[in-house]
């Protein structure tokens, strides 16, 4: 039990934090989903690993953090709270800092929760899930300021244009994520070596919480 709750209070800080009042009614509330993705991009093998001038090419890490109401019956998300943080960017051949703001930065998630059996008991919930699917449906665009140190040359600072961000939120771009994650516990999974456009692969672990709530903080 002790393990649990430290694990869930972990996971609450990780995301917006926080959880509702459990005081369960049998047709109103919501269910509340933290849901982070921990995102390293990384060569496919296809980018050449020296080329004697700049920065052959980069690539990020970070994460995507979200809280997430569905109604009671399940269905389409109804609020959330989602951001999407840039920890650090690794370049071929270069060394690089982020020089401007690449935390929290807002985003807006596409999300379902289809229930297969709902069951409210004295103070706890007990259901399965059908299926919980998040996705992304719109680019996201912030461009970030980068401190480059290559072996030929000054260092210099140039924006990445967006570049990179768009590398953290792409695995959710090109494909629909689904879980079916346990009511009550952090479910934890991950998944290695995605590939996604044009020469990129990515390993990512998801961690996500389930639980009733009340009203929408």
């Amino acid at each position: 039990m002790k393990l649990f709750l430290v694990a869930m209070a972990v996971l609450a800080h990780l995301v917006l934090g926080g959880s509702v009042s459990a005081s369960q009614s049998p047709d109103k509330g919501y269910w509340k989903v933290s849901f982070t993705a921990e995102i390293k991009v990384y060569n496919d093998g296809s980018i050449p690993i020296a080329s004697g001038g700049g920065p052959v090419a980069c690539f990020a890490e970070g994460r995507i953090g979200a809280v997430l109401y569905f109604p009671f019956k399940g269905g389409n998300v109804v609020a959330q709270k989602s951001f999407v943080t840039m920890n650090k960017v690794s370049c071929i051949e270069c060394s690089s800092k982020i020089v401007s703001n690449s935390k929290k930065i807002p985003v807006k998630l596409s999300a379902v929760l289809d229930l297969n059996k709902v069951k409210i008991t004295k103070g706890s919930a007990r259901f399965l899930y059908e299926d919980f699917r998040i996705w992304l449906e719109k680019p996201l665009v912030h461009p970030v300021d980068i401190l480059y140190k290559c072996p030929s040359g000054s260092p210099g600072i140039s924006s990445d244009y967006g570049g990179y961000m768009s590398q953290i939120v792409s695995p959710f771009l090109t494909q629909v994520w689904s879980f079916a994650p346990t009511f009550g516990s952090v479910y934890t999974t991950t998944y290695t070596g995605f590939k996604f456009p044009p020469t990129y692969k990515a390993d990512i672990k998801f961690n996500m919480f389930e639980e009733y709530a009340e009203t929408i903080e």
